[in-house]
């Protein structure tokens, strides 16, 4: 696994992220209803500023109580309401501030659309504004300034997503993805193995995982220096990597520890596919390798590959080590899925 695949993992919204939605979408509410009450110009439309900020309100309510339970969808549309409200605003203004504010509250909300949705629904969600936004400001009488704000628009808006795209992701694989090797780190791991193992499971199919650690690396290290220590490891994961499914998960867990996620693969079925990395290696190492019991979480089945492991360590019979037998049972479970407390 590359660092390409760190992209498509991504939290869904959490609770935290409609909180901050509804009071983006209540501010914009009380906005409206400030101009209702206190109208910048004569001819500010009161009558629609106040109607937009009563059901932008009401919006604001929905996306705290009601969009949580539709996950990424309830977000967005929740965020298709502010920007149907932010349109309505721009076509009946009659004040610069009321025609750009929108505009202006678009461009604050592209990074935050970057970090919470994926790529293409941020872009969707963006475009969406910027067309409605665009059509609202040359429609149906536009002045040379309009069109001036218009085409600055069309070109920022777009510049900026990207910009904050390229941005998210860069901070996604460093948040997921191991520096030097490019696999997955132990943020990337609880993620992508959890998500494999629901989908093997929904197949009624079993999930193995395979703890790994290099024979005598730190001798290697005395001996031909961290760099050369370092090109190995890069080396070792290229090679596992090729020998990989593409729904199996890779993690550098540690110096010279790794773990091998296997949906769908019993641990018998795994014995091939480990003789196969082996050969491939350009060093030795050792691995434990357990089944992921159905009721426990992924640090106890880690923990229970460690221990098949190092057992095999004691015996100093290096390579890959398949014990089938070895479980996870059930009673040995705990609550927390990260991966960060194991050794």
């Amino acid at each position: 696994m590359d660092t390409r695949t760190t992209r498509s993992l991504r939290r869904g919204p959490e609770r935290k992220h409609f909180r901050d939605a509804a009071l983006l979408i209540g501010a914009a509410g009380l906005g409206c209803l400030v101009i209702a009450a206190r109208p910048p110009s004569p001819d500010t439309p009161v009558v629609v500023c106040f109607i937009v900020g009563l059901v932008t309100l009401f919006w604001a309510v929905l996306t705290f109580t009601v969009a949580p339970s539709m996950g990424q969808r309830g977000l967005e549309l929740s965020l298709l309401g502010l920007t149907l409200g932010g349109t309505t605003i721009t076509a009946t203004a009659v004040t610069p501030v009321g025609c750009i504010g929108p505009l202006l509250v678009l461009l604050a909300g592209v990074p935050a659309m970057c970090e919470i949705l994926p790529r293409r629904a941020a872009w969707r969600q963006a475009l969406l504004a910027l067309g409605l936004w665009v059509a609202a400001m040359v429609f149906p009488d536009a002045t040379v300034i309009d069109w001036y704000f218009t085409a600055i628009a069309v070109v920022v808006v777009p510049l900026t997503m990207h910009v904050c795209v390229q941005m998210v992701e860069r901070m996604n694989d460093m948040a997921l993805s191991d520096p030097l090797t490019g696999v997955l780190n132990r943020n990337g791991l609880a993620m992508q193995a959890s998500m494999g193992r629901s989908m093997a499971e929904r197949a009624g199919l079993a999930t193995t995982v395979v703890a790994i650690d290099l024979d005598r690396f730190k001798s290697y290290n005395d001996e031909h220096g961290h760099p050369a220590g370092d090109r190995l490891l890069v080396q070792l994961t290229e090679a596992w990597t090729s020998e990989l499914r593409e729904a199996d998960v890779l993690a550098r867990t540690g110096g010279d520890e790794f773990v091998v996620i296997l949906p769908g693969t019993s641990p018998e079925e795994a014995a091939p596919l480990l003789e196969r990395m082996s050969e491939r290696s350009p060093a030795e190492w050792t691995a434990g390798v357990v089944a992921w019991e159905r009721g426990t979480d992924l640090t106890t089945a880690i923990e229970a590959a460690d221990a098949v492991l190092y057992r095999s360590k004691k015996r100093e019979d290096p390579g890959p080590v398949v014990i089938p037998e070895q479980s996870v049972p059930a009673s040995e479970s705990s609550p927390a899925s990260d991966p960060s407390a194991t050794s």
